[in-house]
């Protein structure tokens, strides 16, 4: 059994006070019983996912461990600077990125906001990562 859902619209005036010209404006209604099913037995699937689930994961890298994979993606440190601006490659494409602490590796592998350094220290070589993703389901 197929069910449908009617949608009725209502019309609404408008008086524009002040206009030198008057327009009128023909509406035609829509019809009252619902539209015909189509002549296929395949099912509708859904325009869109059915849920969504947020997921964020501290990272931490270190100049001992300097490799550790993100999603699809393999990152890897190459450097941090005296004020914590951190450099990372990721490995499948090469590509270069670099933050400061509290700002975002923007990338199309991790979007503008799915990959923030948190903290990072030339000292002790630990470099902290937040990544946050949606996994739709």
């Amino acid at each position: 059994m197929r069910s449908y859902s009617v949608i009725r619209v209502s019309i609404v005036t408008m008086v524009l006070v002040g206009c030198a010209a008057h327009r009128s404006v023909r509406v035609t209604p829509l019809p009252a019983s619902p539209p015909e099913p189509a002549l296929s037995s395949e099912p509708i699937q859904p325009l869109a996912p059915l849920s969504y689930t947020h997921v964020e994961e501290t990272l931490t890298f270190s100049i001992a461990h300097p490799l550790t994979q993100r999603g699809d993606c393999n990152v890897r440190l190459v450097s941090i600077a005296d004020d914590g601006t951190t450099r990372i490659r990721v490995v499948e494409t090469g590509r270069e990125l670099t933050a400061h602490p509290g700002e975002f590796f923007a990338s199309p592998e991790f979007g503008m906001h799915g990959l923030q350094l948190v903290s990072a220290s030339k000292k002790s070589g630990v470099v902290s990562m937040i990544s946050r993703g949606c996994i739709s389901q």
